[in-house]
């Protein structure tokens, strides 16, 4: 009886509250229907920006105008000066909780770039919530029950200008529901523009965690708060793993089956996402040895992703749905790319992984062979269990001289790059999608992998990793290519170009968005190839070595000093200009101040046609622009010609930052500030001028492989190009 009288006691107060907060709302509506002025809006003192960063913001002919001279995201602030939301405003814009507002800001917005209102809401003492509104659009949004303030700020990306026409923020009362569209607590997959605007909610281990934090926005969370955190920012999708530990431990024995154990949280925490549209996406990266560990979770979700594509069958059994799929793993260029270390690589074979005395019998005798095979080559071991004391993690006697301890996955870099080689030996065989990751990440770093037998990796990658098929075959094999550079380098760069083309997890991410028919561009870096002509033979030579290159994303910029250096110039223009090839005077450059006032590509290359420019030339320079943030990119070691032969040049600068580059023999990219006029720099680039010169304006260097490049190399024989142009 007790209980009954409370609940109807709590009922009325809750009625009453509803009561106070509706006649507050319509009052104020009526009283104060605009609670921030047009013109103090529009008012360009009332906006700040870390100017720092790009953006600026000032009026004219009474447009607010945001001008942003660089691609990346800024922010301007209403009426605070800093953009950091979780701290509570000085100036302190008074709602009422629950209240709605309607924002119409109508904006010319140019085209490359979006803009959008953050509405950010607070209990009085910390952040709540924040809401994305576009603009051109008439919206209506609803505060939350505990706001008491808010702020504004503008989120504005791309290059160019924003001008504000009207800005309009009212409250609004009606007894109906609006008719005007309302703001989607998780703002809406079409609005996004590339990949890293994505948020993903998650429940990783480390290494998975480490993996796609570099990609996207992740959002942690523990089984004790994750509803608090979703709701203050809400995720385009939910992605749970099969995690031991789960988010730095917070969700171990909550994700697998275990005795004793239950998984409420996680199976409220799908309710909660499927209540509010929110896809769910279960990865069962341990497949298929720990299929039934995980099934009775996976099958819950919306899509299902195993490494073992032979248990798609399972999975569609158990979930009733067909959005099942493989998902292998994969490389991330942050972490797994062939920047070398600080000492040279060692001549040897390195294994990192973990030995079982009482497990996988198979492996462990293929292991116990490749490995005795593998110390005639100098075998170093780096063991996942080095700390542990049982004696079945424990590598046999005959290896322990071998085993130098073990690694944090933070310094995986010293197994990958500081050896010659990588060894791997697999625990299922007979999958054609599941093997080791380390296969990607040693490949993505420019290591040649020799391995036991996988269908996966045979079916995948092919001749790309040496594959042992019988132990005995191990030996052969490193034999022959620890004898033959060439062929240790051709391993060496296809296997980048292959991880990088293929099997990073930002590809991992487009195939889930694919799959989700949620489309976000892909976006392919792209080159714009500059050289100087003077005749049409030169014209026709450079052209067909442009179209040679293998690198898809690219232009070409042509110019000519003087139209009389050709017989019929219109005919020139009719029979090369195309949407890929454009051709222009160098005088008409001396009107430009900077490159990107004429070219939208992210980086240039300027083409001395003395020089050989190999069909990988631009692909192998475009991947290391993934992999680091350098602002030019070349040969610093290169090969050059002498006489018939070529002789190479500084191989002690491969994959490594360096001081100076050749202008001729590098991507610059296109919104450095060089400070020369458009016609002068392409003057000075062309007589492959030393970028040493931008050193002390911060410029970063990087220097990738030697191949596809010769100095001076147009008359070297045919038996060196196919020496250079792997």
């Amino acid at each position: 009886m007790e209980t009954t009288k409370k609940i109807k006691m709590e009922e009325k107060i809750n009625h009453v509250r509803e009561t106070i907060t509706h006649f507050q709302n319509e009052l104020m509506s009526e009283l104060h229907p605009v609670f921030l002025a047009e013109e103090t809006l529009k008012d360009a003192a009332q906006w700040w920006c870390i100017q720092d960063e790009g953006l600026q913001v000032f009026e004219e002919a009474g447009d607010l105008v945001f001008q942003n001279t660089g691609e990346r995201a800024n922010y301007a602030s209403f009426q605070e000066e800093n953009v950091a939301f979780t701290r509570l405003p000085r100036v302190l814009v008074d709602v009422l909780p629950e209240e709605t507002l309607a924002i119409h800001v109508e904006a010319e917005v140019e085209t490359g770039m979006s803009v959008k209102i953050a509405v950010v809401e607070y209990d009085g003492q910390k952040k709540t919530t924040t809401t994305m509104v576009d603009v051109n659009k008439e919206m209506q949004i609803t505060l939350g029950q505990a706001a008491k303030h808010i702020r504004l700020a503008l989120k504005v990306t791309g290059k160019g200008l924003i001008r504000i026409k009207k800005m309009v923020f009212q409250r609004v009362f009606s007894a109906k529901k609006s008719q005007l569209p309302q703001v989607l607590l998780r703002e809406p997959f079409q609005n996004l523009k590339q990949l890293d605007e994505l948020k993903v909610a998650c429940i990783f281990d480390e290494f998975t965690m480490t993996s796609y934090k570099e990609e996207v926005e992740l959002i942690t969370f523990t089984p004790e708060n994750w509803q608090s955190v979703l709701e203050e920012n809400p995720p385009h999708f939910l992605f749970v793993e099969s995690a031991w530990h789960g988010n730095f431990g917070s969700w171990q024995y909550k994700v697998g089956r275990y005795a004793n154990e239950d998984r409420h949280e996680l199976f409220e925490l799908l309710d909660w996402c499927r209540e509010r549209g929110i896809p769910t996406v279960f990865w069962n990266k341990e497949d298929p040895i720990h299929f039934d560990k995980f099934i009775d979770s996976a099958k819950r979700f919306d899509y299902i992703y195993t490494t073992d594509a032979n248990r798609i069958p399972d999975y569609v059994k158990h979930a009733k749905h067909k959005n099942v799929f493989a998902l292998p793993f994969a490389a991330q260029p942050k972490h797994h790319n062939p920047v070398q270390l600080l000492e040279p690589r060692e001549d040897g074979i390195c294994f990192a992984g973990s030995y079982y005395a009482n497990r996988h019998e198979e492996r462990r005798e293929v292991m116990d062979q490749m490995l005795a095979i593998s110390e005639e080559f100098n075998l170093a071991i780096y063991d996942r269990n080095f700390e542990r004391p049982e004696l079945e993690f424990h590598f046999p006697k005959q290896f322990e001289k071998n085993v130098i301890g073990s690694l944090a996955y933070s310094e995986i870099d010293k197994a990958y790059k500081g050896y010659r080689f990588m060894l791997n030996v697999n625990s299922v065989i007979h999958s054609p999608t599941m093997f080791s990751r380390r296969v990607f990440e040693g490949m993505a770093s420019g290591t040649p992998i020799l391995s036991s037998y996988s269908e996966g990796i045979d079916k995948i990658f092919g001749n790309l990793v040496m594959i042992a098929e019988k132990p005995e075959d191990l030996r052969a094999q490193m034999k022959e290519i620890a004898q033959d550079e060439h062929l240790y380098r051709k391993m060496s760069l296809e296997g980048i170009r292959e991880i990088y083309g293929k099997h990073t997890y930002k590809h991992r991410l487009h195939f889930m968005l694919e799959n989700m028919n949620r489309h976000v561009p892909v976006q392919e870096k792209e080159v714009t190839v500059i050289s100087f002509v003077s005749s049409e033979q030169s014209l026709k030579s450079l052209v067909t070595t442009f179209y040679k290159q293998s690198y898809l994303t690219k232009k070409l910029c042509v110019f000519v000093r003087s139209v009389d250096d050709f017989t019929d110039f219109n005919a020139i223009i009719n029979t090369y200009q195309s949407e890929t090839v454009s051709i222009f005077l160098l005088d008409y450059m001396q009107n430009y101040k900077q490159v990107t006032d004429f070219i939208g590509s992210d980086f240039i290359t300027v083409w001395n046609q003395k020089h050989f420019y190999g069909r990988h030339y631009l692909k192998d320079l475009m991947l290391a622009s993934v992999y680091t943030n350098a602002d030019f990119i070349g040969k610093g070691s290169y090969y050059t010609q002498v006489g018939q032969r070529c002789q190479d040049q500084h191989t002690e600068k491969e994959y490594r930052f360096v001081m100076s580059l050749k202008s001729t023999q590098a991507i610059l990219r296109t919104d450095y500030p060089f400070r020369k006029n458009v016609k002068a720099l392409l003057i000075d680039l062309m007589r492959g001028m030393d970028l040493s010169i931008y050193m002390n304006q911060g410029a970063k260097m990087f220097s990738a492989d030697k191949y596809n490049f010769i100095e001076n190399g147009t008359e070297v024989g045919e038996e060196w190009l196919h020496h250079v142009e792997i």
